[in-house]
């Protein structure tokens, strides 16, 4: 009987105390889960933007802009350098690319579904008829690493230039880019192989280009202050969009926006939201601003920050400061 009592009481202890182990290793993973899942709800802190970032760079003349969101950064590129720079929003840039053969920049895209940064590539007297480089770079956007180098030159042996200019991508991967003083459209399938999408009397200046998810691209005529519309898979059915609005007198670089307006700068002076209710047959003007000095294009952020590069292109001074301006409606 004493001996039942015993092992009853040793039982007893060794339970309470298991129970007892129990209930701290379940309070420890209690409060590991509760601090992860803390730390999982916890949101984001929001971005602050700036108002405007200056580039202290003797001349640099960007011509074309980009919002890297993965990095929270600006990416510009040179016409006069050619390289393409990453810059913080304290204006403190450091080279994204060191290619010896990308001599001058115009237009620069980034496509956030292949990791790839897309770059024009110039004669650096492109302008003035140099025709030695056109085509397109290709780098991968998490890393700046060179993937390709694509070539117009023997596309229109006879042209008189070679310039080539903005750049988008298709939901296929293909790109597009506009030549603005060769009136002509490329196009670079998915194995980098390089055709001449349309060369028509239609195109005048053809420079900011965007694609449009029913499958068209809609382009800026400089040149005829107008924008085109082009579908991909019949790009001999060019057509006019119908603005008719004195605000707008054609586009440098543009953006289509994920609400389906288009934004961009015209005149080098302003910038304006467009807004189309019948499939871009027609476009009315929704916003302007004036910038506060001249610019080529802008970038827009996922959380819809407008930002314009202030270039004055047409200008043969040399500058030192470069800023990038965000501008609200």
């Amino acid at each position: 009987m004493l001996r039942i009592i015993v092992i009853m009481t040793v039982n007893t202890i060794f339970n309470q105390k298991s129970h007892n182990l129990f209930l701290v290793l379940l309070l420890i993973s209690l409060a590991i889960f509760s601090g992860c899942k803390k730390d999982e709800d916890e949101p984001e802190p929001p971005i602050v933007f700036p108002q405007e970032v200056t580039i202290m760079f003797e001349n640099l003349k960007p011509e074309g802009i980009e919002y890297n969101k993965n990095k929270q950064t600006f990416l510009v590129g040179s016409l006069t350098m050619g390289d393409v720079y990453e810059v913080d929003f304290e204006g403190n840039y450091t080279n994204f690319t060191s290619d010896e053969n990308l001599q001058s920049s115009a237009g620069i895209h980034v496509d956030y579904t292949g990791d790839r940064l897309l770059v024009t590539s110039l004669d650096p007297m492109a302008f003035g008829g140099g025709k030695n480089i056109g085509g397109l770079n290709v780098y991968q956007l998490s890393t700046g690493e060179k993937l390709n180098e694509v070539s117009f030159l023997e596309l229109l042996p006879n042209a008189t230039n070679i310039t080539p200019n903005d750049i988008t991508v298709d939901g296929s991967g293909n790109i597009y880019v506009t030549d603005f003083l060769g009136n002509v459209i490329y196009k670079i399938d998915q194995n980098y192989e390089p055709t001449v999408f349309l060369n028509s009397p239609a195109l005048v200046g053809p420079n900011g280009i965007d694609f449009h998810p029913n499958g068209y691209l809609i382009v800026s005529n400089l040149f005829a202050n107008q924008l085109v519309k082009i579908p991909i898979d019949k790009p001999e059915e060019i057509n006019t969009i119908t603005i008719n609005d004195e605000l707008f007198a054609g586009f440098d670089g543009m953006v289509y926006k994920a609400d389906g307006n288009i934004i961009g700068i015209t005149s080098f002076e302003t910038l304006v939201e467009l807004n189309s209710t019948d499939n871009w047959e027609s476009a009315t003007v929704v916003n302007s601003k004036a910038l506060s000095s001249p610019g080529t294009t802008v970038a827009v952020t996922p959380e819809g920050n407008y930002y314009a590069l202030l270039t004055d292109v047409v200008s043969q001074d040399v500058f030192t400061n470069w800023v990038i301006e965000q501008v609200e409606f």
